[in-house]
């Protein structure tokens, strides 16, 4: 396997924070409460924690949140018989509420999100990797960083690395050589490997290699985006009849799992060739081979065998609102939970799909910027799925060539708008940082705005009504970040011999409807609040 890149992180140091965080509740004789996020990182969180402190026969109770907003944080400070907390995946962008309202508490906060304030009272135990000079967005999740606390809890625990891993790649932080997990993912992934309860190997990186058709794995992979072929099954099964490689072994559709060595190089050369002729460059086309993670303790041909099917598993479970079920997998439940979890998922790809049929059909929900492209989907989308959709979208050829970020919106239950926006690794390298331009973006619009997250995907809650002036502030936040060198060249010249810099105001862009596809360092800013997206 491909080493982990070389990192200046101090993990000394980000160990010893650990170990403070574990002697909090080591000798615990009270119940631990733990919150965690709804998605599969959050929730593979959630199940390290509980399968550890299960293990240590410590009492606990999980509660899983959209978001960590001031009002659940205020109701956590009325649980009077609850002396210690537990966050994970979420809690460091809210550490001002934290310290307004649980300085009473032991807490402790498990988190790869930029912290946006200081703890200021002495119970608080903060182990965030940014502090570490880790990067909480490619190089550990919060699943990672549980799984760190549960080892240090009781070296047994190496056998939740495999989970750890699974969180990591939910949050599609396989950002190394080849699709590899790095740094101190690549650590945990070490611990998988001599406990026996991962396999790491280089392999074709199509999506659903346990548990699809060939064709249909060909079809539901974005990652890489396969033009012509992702999305249009149709299309698949030619490309599969002319390679030459058998479908079907009697009346059964065969998988990637299935294919000898001569019929894996077969379709990998295959695919190259395809990619190439389609205008995909080199280095796309050949990203169809990478590293893959696999369960081996899993049943084969099951969704829990492949890393990052087990992942879209849990995903699917806590956006249907089905964490109970999502958790007691991650602890090691299967015989009942396993099966309720695959019809959970079955229903989720079904609206997915439907969504996605949308944003890639349907132009008249969807409005360009100068500097992004804005999903509007506050009639047609759950807000449990806005995330989902703009990061699969963001994928896809339409978009990419288009080379802005993907910006949905959604109404929520509570009648406030949900905002998820996605960037891609080429607008990194030219500066975006999504979580620092939402920061600013809310700031204009009121207390109950609050926006955040990560360079490369973030999101924003606001009041109704709001939503459009967030657009407009993200728009213009964005061409600071992305086009600087414009900016300086819209200034007036002056005729002084030495004039003093004068700023210009960027111009907010109306929003023009996109017609028709073209063919073809994190800031941390402080802010009260943060969202998760």
């Amino acid at each position: 396997m491909s080493s982990a890149k070389s990192t200046k992180g101090n993990f000394k140091e980000f160990i010893s924070r650990v170990d403070a965080a574990v002697d909090t509740i080591k000798d615990s004789k009270d119940t631990i409460f733990c919150v965690s996020h709804i998605d599969a990182d959050g929730l593979t969180s959630a199940g390290i924690i509980g399968k550890a402190l299960h293990r240590a026969n410590i009492l606990y109770h999980i509660r899983c949140v959209r978001q960590l907003e001031l009002p659940i944080i205020s109701e956590l400070s009325m649980m009077k018989d609850v002396k210690t907390l537990l966050f994970t995946d979420l809690g460091g962008g809210q550490i001002e509420g934290i310290n307004k309202y649980l300085s009473d508490k032991e807490i402790i906060i498990l988190d790869h999100h930029p912290a946006l304030a200081k703890p200021e009272f002495e119970s608080l135990v903060h182990v965030n990797p940014f502090e570490f000079n880790y990067d909480g967005v490619n190089q550990v999740s919060g699943a990672g960083l549980s799984y760190f606390f549960a080892k240090k809890l009781d070296s047994k625990n190496v056998d939740s690395a495999s989970i750890a891993v699974v969180g990591a790649l939910a949050d599609r932080q396989d950002k190394g050589e080849k699709n590899s997990l790095i740094s101190l993912n690549q650590k945990i992934v070490e611990d998988g490997l001599k406990a026996g309860v991962l396999e790491a190997k280089l392999d074709i990186r199509l999506f659903g290699r346990e548990t699809r058709p060939i064709y249909q794995a060909l079809e539901y992979t974005t990652d890489p985006f396969l033009p012509g072929l992702t999305g249009d099954g149709d299309m698949c099964i030619r490309f599969m009849r002319d390679t030459g490689i058998p479908q079907q072994r009697g009346d059964t559709w065969r998988t990637i799992q299935d294919l000898n060595e001569d019929e894996r190089r077969m379709l990998v050369e295959g695919l190259i060739t395809y990619g190439l002729k389609m205008g995909m460059s080199v280095q796309e086309s050949q990203s169809i081979l990478g590293w893959v993670y696999n369960l081996p303790n899993e049943q084969p041909g099951t969704l829990l065998r492949d890393a990052r099917e087990f992942g879209s598993l849990l995903n699917s479970c806590g956006r249907l609102q089905a964490t109970g079920i999502a958790i007691g997998i991650c602890m090691g439940e299967r015989k009942f939970l396993l099966q309720e979890a695959e019809e959970i998922m079955h229903a989720y790809r079904i609206k997915i799909s439907k969504f996605l049929e949308i944003i890639n059909k349907d132009s008249e929900h969807l409005k360009e910027y100068s500097n992004l492209i804005l999903f509007d989907g506050r009639k047609i989308i759950d807000d449990t799925m806005i995330g989902t959709v703009t990061s699969i979208a963001i994928s896809s050829k339409r978009f990419i060539d288009k080379n802005k970020p993907l910006v949905g919106i959604a109404i929520s239950e509570d009648g406030t708008v949900k905002i998820s926006s996605r960037g891609t690794s080429h607008l990194i390298k030219q500066g975006l940082d999504l979580g620092l331009a939402l920061r600013e973006a809310v700031e204009s619009i009121g207390s109950e705005a609050e926006g955040g997250g990560h360079n490369i995907a973030a999101g924003a809650r606001v009041p109704q009504g709001t939503e459009m002036l967030l657009i407009e502030n993200l728009n213009a936040a964005l061409e600071q970040q992305l086009h600087p060198k414009e900016e300086k060249r819209s200034k007036p010249k002056q005729k002084e011999p030495k004039p003093k810099p004068k700023t210009t105001k960027t111009q907010r862009t109306k929003p023009t409807t996109v017609k028709k596809p073209k063919s073809t360092k994190s800031t941390t800013k402080k802010s009260s609040k943060q969202v998760r997206f």
